[in-house]
């Protein structure tokens, strides 16, 4: 959100439910709440459900239909499915082909992703050959992981710590300072001296003169308990 803002940007909000297995509707809804609710204003949304024939329009192209009636490319090494014989895409050929056409420049996401980047590439090169393009793939960059102070696993929404509603008792502008400060630093030494906290909006304003984390961190909740405090004191 703060890199798209800063850079004066689209910020597109996708909701990757492909997956009908773990599919519920108030799952979809209490993201868009959250979103609303942080006053995390998207340009653009859209769900991946919304985009099958796009996917199967492209999956044939680049692809080979298996006898399940599935979809497959043959990578260098071994038999990738791009589609599911139901018509659901696997996630590293939706996203990509979203990130084609919604002319995406810049991904950030976890470094837990850098395992997928050369399929995705070698992907969206199979998409600009058959569609006689030439888009250049999308800038990637890769940020630390949030780790359980305790267990030092990643903190994932499936065990709890990682949703948002477990942290409501808390201020929003504090949670999303915190938040920050878990994964950028600026470059100035005293920073944090002249912005002890900071808006939304100064956020966006101080964003691109710092730097992003690549490294995991461990979370522990002293410093969200501080900007609480400093944000409500009277």
């Amino acid at each position: 959100y703060l890199y798209a803002k800063a850079n004066k940007g689209t910020f597109i909000l996708r909701i990757d439910d492909t997956n009908q297995d773990k599919v519920e509707q108030q799952y979809i809804d209490y993201i868009y709440e959250q979103m609303n609710l942080f006053n995390l204003d998207y340009d653009l949304t859209f769900k991946q459900s919304d985009r099958l024939d796009r996917y199967k329009e492209i999956a044939l192209l680049i692809g080979t239909l298996d006898e399940d009636n599935s979809i497959f490319i043959q990578m260098q090494d071994y038999k990738m499915t791009i589609l599911r014989a139901n018509g659901y895409p696997l996630y590293n050929f939706s996203s990509i082909l979203d990130d084609y056409d919604y002319d995406i420049t810049h991904i950030i996401r976890g470094v837990d992703h850098i395992s997928n980047l050369d399929k995705q590439i070698e992907i969206w090169n199979r998409i600009n050959a058959v569609l006689n393009t030439n888009k250049p793939f999308p800038e990637v960059i890769h940020v630390g992981l949030l780790l359980d102070s305790s267990t030092g696993k990643k903190i994932s929404k499936r065990d709890g710590t990682g949703l948002v509603s477990d942290y409501l008792k808390y201020d929003n502008l504090a949670l999303l300072n915190w938040l920050l400060k878990l994964g950028w630093s600026s470059k100035n030494p005293n920073f944090d001296k002249i912005y002890p906290t900071l808006t939304l909006n100064q956020m966006v304003e101080v964003f691109l003169n710092g730097n992003i984390n690549k490294a995991n961190t461990k979370v522990y909740l002293d410093k969200l308990e501080w900007f609480n405090k400093k944000l409500n004191y009277k």
